[in-house]
């Protein structure tokens, strides 16, 4: 009689355990649920606010950009006897059938840019010693003036070329590099009534006479 109550005893600890052991389970589990449900939250919550982040929003279209350049579609057509590959967009603009069949016949196009119009055409080129072929823009007069400044804009790493002067004020081999950089520089310089003035500008795009420019953009301020 004794061995059935130790008997009974021992078996009713047992299943009492498991019983709390299973319990102890399911409210483990549903507390992991819990938290992954939370977590979930919070991560969406937080990309939320990164995307509206300015740096970010910023960050994200320069690398779209990027992806944009690299993604470009290429054509394989015939210039002068041998066979070439050439990208079928320079900057903003998107080569047309008849465009491309003129620049792969050597011929000279004009296309529209967001700078204006444009005058180039299919060449070998060489980038960072590698060559490649595709649309070269012509820019005789400015890069052979000596009234021009001809460079690499690091902001956008195009060949450009700008006035060397502003106003009365020659741009020293200094600050054609700094603008070259895409810095801002303050410059002196004598207005149109003998008087001495200081202004700030850099380069950039801008729209003179219903026409389009690159160089120097003064920034004046404005009388009030």
């Amino acid at each position: 009689m004794k061995t059935v109550v130790i008997a009974f005893l021992f078996s009713f600890m047992f299943y009492s355990s498991l019983a709390i052991f299973n319990a102890l389970i399911f409210q483990a589990a549903d507390t992991m649920a819990n938290i992954v449900i939370h977590d979930k939250q919070t991560m969406l919550s937080n990309q939320l606010n990164l995307t509206s982040v300015p740096e970010l929003q910023k960050a994200k279209m320069e690398w779209n950009k990027r992806q944009e350049k690299i993604n470009v579609r290429k054509i394989t057509g015939n210039w002068q006897g041998k066979e070439v590959s050439i990208k079928t967009k320079w900057g903003d603009h998107s080569f047309t059938e008849s465009e491309l069949t003129q620049l792969f016949a050597n011929k000279t196009i004009t296309i529209n840019t967001e700078r204006g119009q444009v005058s180039g055409k299919l060449a070998e080129q060489t980038y960072k010693g590698n060559k490649f072929f595709g649309f070269k823009p012509d820019l005789p007069d400015k890069a052979q003036s000596e009234d021009y400044v001809t460079g690499t804009f690091v902001p956008t790493n195009k060949q450009v070329s700008f006035k060397k002067q502003f106003g009365t004020h020659i741009f020293t081999p200094e600050e054609q590099n700094q603008l070259l950089q895409g810095e801002e520089i303050t410059v002196q310089a004598t207005s149109k009534s003998g008087k001495p003035y200081a202004v700030k500008g850099q380069l950039k795009n801008y729209v003179y006479k219903g026409k389009r420019h690159f160089g120097f953009k003064a920034k004046f301020n404005r009388k009030k």
